[in-house]
């Protein structure tokens, strides 16, 4: 029988002891491994494991995706289940001697190549490293850059953490965005305006999100769009995670039967979201502050039109 990561939904070898795709670790109990499938807490088992990414670095996802699945859960408690998912992490990353020694030689990057600059000492190499590190984050903006710029550097340090733990472990680092690249160009053709809708949404909400999390939408800032791009391609290649989950719960419609899903739509806001940051990346050399906001919000008001007006109208022929 399969097992699966109760925190992100991939599937699991019987003998780990973490999980490859988020990094949580697998409890036990006696000799059996508790790996309880979840989709958002609700969803049917059927659908969990149909939308499980494989472990080991390769990734399983069916060529015929469902068109909808059946879910429960409202986008407020999804977004605390994966607040408490982080915290669980948080837990797991001390206990996990790898990922804390990760985490504290990242941390003491950040200050130094901070601290560097403003003692005067700031040569090609510290631009570099900083560059590549987004040590930069958090550092201009105001509050709100400061903030964003915290949320900025936890994109950044889970991305670097999906890299270097399954190198430790000798597994794949990049698994599945090169299967996120094949599914994207898929996803982005529009064959009219219901389905343009849901890929100016993920697109203003990448650039909008580009912005806030860079703080100053800057090119020395714009590693963390980089870091989003290729986590947006991973969870567009596989079939669960947070993400997923999150835009399913957001995107759900009540029926007499409960709560479904369109899978193709969520496909498209993670393949909207993909194109959003790797259009802010080349757009952050313009060297204008609220680029990703000037273009990011018109472009959901968009999405958000052409859904009411040829979604909804879709809806009512059917």
């Amino acid at each position: 029988m399969s097992k699966f990561c109760k925190n992100c939904g991939a599937q699991l070898k019987s003998d780990v002891k973490f999980c490859a795709s988020c990094g949580a670790e697998v409890q036990v109990a006696g000799a059996q491994t508790l790996a309880v499938p979840s989709v958002g807490g609700t969803a049917k088992m059927a659908a969990n494991a149909s939308f499980a990414s494989a472990t080991a670095g390769e990734s399983y996802f069916t060529h015929a995706l469902p068109g909808e699945f059946s879910a429960t859960i409202g986008p407020l408690k999804c977004l605390l289940q994966g607040l408490m998912g982080l915290f669980r992490g948080f837990g797991s990353a001390i206990k996990d001697k790898k990922r804390l020694i990760s985490a504290l030689i990242l941390a003491l990057l950040w200050f130094v190549l901070t601290l560097l600059p403003l003692l005067g000492i700031n040569p090609m190499p510290v631009r570099w490293l900083s560059f590549l590190t987004f040590a930069g984050g958090g550092t201009s903006g105001g509050i709100t850059g400061l903030v964003g710029g915290m949320v900025g550097k936890g994109v950044f340090a889970y991305f670097l953490m999906s890299l270097v733990l399954p190198l430790a472990r000798e597994q794949k680092p990049f698994s599945g965005i090169g299967s996120g690249l094949k599914q994207f160009f898929p996803a982005i053709g529009a064959k009219n305006p219901a389905q343009l809708a849901p890929l100016l949404l993920g697109a203003g909400a990448a650039l909008i999100g580009f912005n806030f999390m860079s703080g100053n939408a800057s090119l020395q800032n714009s590693m963390v769009g980089i870091a989003a791009l290729l986590l947006s391609l991973r969870a567009l290649s596989g079939r669960a995670g947070f993400l997923r989950r999150f835009i399913g719960a957001l995107i759900a419609k009540k029926t007499s039967e409960g709560k479904i899903i369109d899978a193709s739509a969520i496909n498209r806001i993670i393949a909207g979201m993909t194109a959003g940051f790797a259009l802010a990346v080349p757009l952050s050399a313009v060297r204008f502050t609220g680029v990703g906001y000037i273009l990011g919000i018109p472009a959901v008001l968009a999405g958000i039109t052409l859904y009411i007006i040829f979604g909804r109208a879709k809806e009512a022929k059917s």
